[in-house]
């Protein structure tokens, strides 16, 4: 399985839930291709008798971002007004080659009389702020990382949403840790407390 692309959504600014991640494992595209302007488009065949197909998609837009979609209704009803991907997009990430993260597959079109190049459209603010915050997530992520390579045992303290859980569970991932969250304990001043089981280190 191809677990660098599920970094790759994440640091693109998407939501990777836990239990859809899990779902996704278990699930193996029917049939993928290709992309000729990058990425890549399958066929995913849901649970049950039915089989229902769906569709899920990772490409670039016409600007270079990364984009994903799928025909599912999670996606359709939830996942593309909060940018988590469904079970369908994860399982085609896992099993498709690396998700491109640059617009060098896209070909500008140029006429003969052009002379000068346009300045590249500013990008949305929802973008950077998706941009900003998979940032400063990715950068807690490499603190928690060096502190424990150091043998030390970090300890994050903060309020809920701040991107403590994601942090660790960035962690845990690179390294196939287990991870355990506590959340919303009133002893730690209402705030939350995520960690990493430590015993494999011993």
């Amino acid at each position: 399985m191809n677990e660098k692309n599920i970094d790759t959504l994440r640091r693109a600014g998407f939501t990777i839930e836990p239990g859809r991640l899990r779902r996704a494992r278990g699930l193996t595209p029917a049939t993928w291709q290709a992309l000729p302007r990058g990425g890549f488009e399958g066929v995913v065949l849901g649970g049950g008798q039915r089989q229902t197909p769906y569709h899920p998609a990772i490409r670039l837009d016409a600007e270079g971002h990364l984009t994903v979609a799928c025909t599912c209704a999670d996606w359709r009803t939830r996942g593309m007004h909060t940018n988590m991907p469904c079970k369908h997009i994860l399982a085609l990430a896992f099993h498709v080659g690396d998700i491109p993260t640059v617009s060098d597959e896209v070909e500008p079109d140029l006429s003969e009389t052009e002379t000068m190049q346009e300045a590249p459209p500013e990008p949305p603010f929802s973008q950077k702020l998706r941009q900003a915050i998979a940032d400063a997530i990715a950068a807690l992520a490499d603190r928690v990382d060096a502190l424990m390579q150091a043998g030390e045992i970090p300890f994050l303290l903060g309020p809920t949403g701040s991107g403590k859980t994601s942090a660790v569970r960035l962690v845990a991932q690179r390294h196939g840790w287990a991870f355990e969250e506590v959340a919303g304990s009133p002893s730690f001043a209402d705030s939350d407390l995520v960690g990493l089981r430590t015993d494999h280190m011993e």
